[in-house]
This record gives C-alpha cells, structure tokens and sequence, in this order.
C-alpha cells in the first residue's frame, strides 16, 4: 500500500544536517541493521553505507532551535523523535519544549526520547502520555482520539 510519508529533520547546526544529508554511514553505524535491510536501502561504495534516494526522497532538511518551537499551529506530527535533547536544557526550558512538541503531536502519536530523558518530573504533561517501554528508548503514546 501507498503510504504519504513525510521527514522533517531539524537541528540548530548547519554543520550537522550537512552531514545527515549526505545519508553516508560506516560499517560500524549499520552494524544493527539486518543484512536484508542494507540490502535493499543502502548502496555499498568506497567503504560507507549511503541511504538510496526512496529513503531520502520523503525528508525535508531544516536549520531549526528547538527554543523557537511555536505552540500556535494545530497539531501535525505522528511521530516525534526528540531523542538525548531535553538534556541540554534546565528544568523550566524542558517543560516549555515539551509543552510545545505536545501540541505539534497529533493524539495518540507517539514522541521518542532518549533513555536518560523522561516526562515523570513534569505532572501535567505526563498526564498526557503513556509510556511504552523499550530496552533503549522511552516512547510515549499522546493521549486522546484522533482527529
């Protein structure tokens, strides 16, 4: 089946979407991946794994601080990955971010953090979410009917 699926990539670092651009990755980055996989989404030259153009189609590549995040557009995401970033901000800077990506996030989307990042010490936005634990990640499911 067809699927309309859309990436937005975003980091404040013009340098680090240059290189998430590029879709190039060593052995050691894929080593995870099964075999089937690289098969089919990578090409193999000059020693890196470069993702084909079906993967890189779907992503827009986007220069964004997560800071100036607006909670003024209607909710559009299905999926958030916000993963090892809540780290580098203080206590009212994380809630104000959070707070921000749970109105981008659609009901019952899902936001993915890192495993050292949580919601618990945020009462009022965890309430609005149930996690779903994994080995490595914390995902946590938005609450509500779908719109």
């Amino acid at each position: 089946p067809s699927r309309n699926v859309r990436i937005l990539a975003t980091d404040m670092s013009a340098a680090a979407l240059a290189i998430a651009q590029r879709a190039a990755y060593s052995t050691q980055k894929v080593q995870k991946i099964p075999q089937a996989f690289l098969d089919k989404y990578f090409t193999y030259r000059d020693e890196l794994y470069y993702a084909v153009d079906t993967v890189k189609q779907p992503i827009t590549f986007r220069q964004f601080n997560l800071i100036n995040l607006s909670a003024s557009s209607v909710p559009i995401y299905d999926l958030i990955f916000c993963r090892n970033v809540l780290i580098y901000f203080d206590y009212a800077a994380q809630f104000t971010l959070l707070r921000g990506i749970l109105h981008q996030l659609r009901p019952r989307g899902f936001l993915c953090l890192g495993d050292a990042e949580s919601v618990h010490t945020f009462p009022d936005i965890s309430k609005m979410l149930e996690l779903h634990e994994t080995h490595d990640a914390l995902i946590y499911q938005k609450r509500g009917e779908p719109s």
